[in-house]
């Protein structure tokens, strides 16, 4: 009976030690993509050392919110300052390209417009991705960052190594260490595979990454479809581009937006009456509201700024009344027109699940001749071109997570006449128009 309780107990304890031992395995979330427009820091490429520091000027606030939510204990003006200074070909701050397989302790991305961070992640992607590695001493120890180029969400490799450990990157602050890890290969802190979490679901926390033989998971070998990481590119020079997840990313994602959208217009002083042919007859002729659709196709030279080239159709509907010598009759007609507009649009949100962004523009209108016939008199309508300039304020916001597909609202300002004997009226300038996008 003793010997059975010892051998439950052995069970038991057997039991116990493997849960254990499971418990304590590193979990990874898997990554095959980056650069998602919804999960994205900045839509501009990372690959020269000057847009790198021109973004972490622009985005800093949102950084510092990354490294709060990191837990990063680091000083952070040590990190913004070494990445401000760096020079091409620096220790600090080096182009390299991040293989399959190799991990963060945590990575930035958006949720909602909003910085959030994405725990221990490992980059998955068939191709390696091209970034940059920033090292810099902070409270007596090597911190390592990686901002891949494609999307400027920031990862953190983990365990920082202390300024006096042999094999110490060689940074400033590092008293005779030996020389930074190479372009291409993790530095010598925790298993550094990196991740770029570009829409990744709320995970169950999970233990840091550990640093060397901290009982991290292995990571993977390379295998054919797995090439090995490229050399490195000069610091200012741009790094070809590199297949992500069967996508492929390029220097132009995300910098163009094209926009389809409908539009419902009034008509201001939509009656004249009096005597249109010169024969005292009296004539009424009346415009009622009209519709259209357009396109514009946006091009954006920063997260902020882009130009917009635009071309617009409508129509209003004329009606005729007309009464001469005891007969009267009626007749009606539509007058078409077509717009062309040049504009600046600054965008107040980038980047955000709600992007508002606002301008002014210059636009060209063409109306096309008409004819109207009543009682055997004929009218020709044929306006005279207009150029008007107006301003707009809009909101794209992405149809779903991660799709490149929008829709679009926006609200138009466009000062327009239609002037030609015997019509003389004014489009209602403020103009609501609904529609959808594309984003690439």
């Amino acid at each position: 009976m003793r010997t059975h309780n010892v051998n439950y107990l052995s069970i038991a304890a057997a039991v116990l030690a493997l849960a254990a031992t499971a418990g304590s395995a590193q979990t990874y979330r898997d990554v095959y993509q980056l650069g998602r427009p919804d999960t994205r820091f900045s839509a501009q490429p990372e690959a020269t050392l000057t847009a790198l520091q021109s973004q972490f000027v622009t985005y800093r606030s949102d950084l510092e919110a990354v490294l709060r939510l990191g837990g990063w204990d680091g000083d952070t003006e040590a990190l913004f300052r070494t990445v401000a200074e760096a020079e091409p070909g620096s220790a600090t701050v080096s182009a390299r390209a991040v293989s399959r397989g190799e991990t963060f302790h945590w990575m930035a991305y958006r949720k909602n417009g909003e910085p959030a961070i994405q725990r221990n992640v490992r980059w998955a992607g068939d191709q390696p991705f091209a970034a940059w590695q920033i090292q810099f001493v902070s409270n007596g120890a090597v911190h390592t960052f990686m901002v891949p180029h494609a999307c400027l969400n920031l990862a953190y490799y983990g365990t920082p190594i202390p300024v006096d450990a042999p094999g110490a990157p060689m940074v400033p602050g590092v008293p005779g260490a030996a020389p930074m890890a190479t372009p291409g290969t993790a530095a010598p802190m925790a298993p550094a595979p990196a991740a770029g979490p570009e829409a990744p679901a709320e995970a169950e926390p999970m233990a840091p990454t550990g640093a060397p033989g901290a009982g991290a998971a292995p990571v993977p070998e390379p295998t054919p479809d797995s090439p090995a990481a490229p050399p490195p590119a000069a610091p200012e020079t741009a790094m070809a581009p590199v297949a992500r997840g069967g996508t492929t990313a390029s220097d132009r994602e995300g910098r163009w937006t094209l926009r389809a959208y409908g539009a419902s217009f009034r008509v201001d002083d939509d009656k004249w009456v009096g005597d249109l042919l010169g024969l005292d007859e009296r004539s009424q002729m009346s415009a009622t509201k009209g519709v259209g659709w357009g396109l514009d196709a946006e091009y954006h030279f920063t997260p902020r700024l882009g130009v917009a080239v635009g071309a617009f159709t409508g129509r209003v509907e004329l009606h005729w009344m007309f009464d001469f010598l005891d007969a009267w009759g009626m007749d009606e007609s539509d007058l078409d027109f077509t717009g062309y507009s040049l504009g600046l649009n600054y965008h107040l949100t980038p980047n955000k699940r709600f992007d508002f962004f606002v301008g002014p523009f210059i636009s060209l209108w063409q109306f096309d001749r008409t004819k109207m016939c009543d009682l055997g008199f004929d009218i020709f309508v044929d306006p005279d071109n207009e150029t008007a300039l107006g301003a707009l304020a809009g909101v794209d916001v992405p149809i779903s997570a991660g799709s490149p597909w929008i829709a679009t609202a926006a609200v138009r300002y466009t000062p327009l006449s239609v002037n030609d004997s015997p019509i003389d009226f004014d489009l209602d300038p403020l103009t609501v128009t609904v529609g959808f996008g594309y984003r690439f």
